[in-house]
């Protein structure tokens, strides 16, 4: 049985942001093999902001608008804009 498959043209990040009731959530995934560290920018209203990390202890903060993260190989994370 054939299951869905979805990629971009150029292997790397697909971001996906989701904003409800003013906090921001981040779905990111990164298709290459390899791993690949990445900005998110444009988020000069939450500087200062921590950004939680679903399933890990890691804590990020939000400094000049953007926020820098990484990713392994095929993998997803979720980020919550605190």
């Amino acid at each position: 049985q054939e299951h869905p498959r979805y990629g971009s043209a150029q292997k790397g990040i697909v971001l996906l942001a989701k904003e409800s009731r003013g906090k921001w959530a981040f779905f990111v995934a990164n298709e290459a093999d390899e791993p690949i560290a990445f900005d998110i920018g444009g988020l000069e209203k939450t500087n200062g902001h921590s950004v939680q990390i679903v399933n890990e202890a890691e804590t990020l903060t939000i400094e000049n608008g953007r926020l820098t993260y990484g990713l392994p190989g095929r993998s997803v994370s979720v980020l919550l804009v605190k």
